[in-house]
């Protein structure tokens, strides 16, 4: 008799986001979308996102950070053909983890384009935010690419809250992320 599957276990009433599975050296994950048109309906492009989280990475000076790197295929519709990798740097502390920037290569019709975007200072966001809460960070975005360098301020406001979805496997309580930017 073959072992039943375990129903999944729902998120607790918040947002806590320690352990989860971009945070986890070792971990990897796949996820497979369709963006679809402004009709709702039709599927403008289909994707595929790879995901491998690395410890012990080093990115701008700072060391012995997590490295969550992803390989994102458009396999069809608009930009069909375009692959991209980046690499998010993180620091995940006990109560907030810091985001140090990324590096980012895509490549589009052949051509290949590189990036280096930098936080300053490094974006600390809670593990646990309380819920219906706004989180403020205001720092500088430096984007380095082409033998260029672009510095701009950014404030960012994000506010966690959770909602209840229903998909084929159940009904589960989710941590939704609502972020405005300046």
């Amino acid at each position: 008799t073959p072992t039943p599957t375990p129903t999944p276990t729902p998120i607790s009433s918040n947002c806590d986001t320690s352990g989860n599975v971009f945070s986890v050296s070792g971990n990897t994950a796949q996820m497979k979308n369709n963006i679809y048109g402004p009709d709702g309906n039709s599927v403008a492009m289909t994707q595929t996102n790879d995901f491998v989280v690395s410890g012990g990475k080093a990115f701008k000076g700072a060391s012995g950070l997590i490295e969550n790197a992803q390989t994102t295929n458009i396999t069809s519709g608009t930009g069909s053909g375009t692959v991209a990798i980046t690499r998010t740097y993180y620091d995940f502390g006990a109560s907030e983890s810091k985001v140090y920037g990324a590096t980012n290569s895509t490549t589009v019709m052949g051509l290949a384009v590189t990036a280096t975007i930098s936080n300053e200072p490094v974006v600390p966001w809670p593990n646990n935010p309380a819920l219906n809460t706004p989180y403020t960070n205001s720092y500088t975005v430096t984007t380095e690419t082409l033998g260029t360098s672009r510095s701009v301020p950014t404030t960012e406001t994000r506010t966690f809250s959770t909602e209840t979805i229903t998909t084929l496997f159940g009904t589960f309580d989710a941590c939704k992320v609502k972020s405005d930017s300046t």
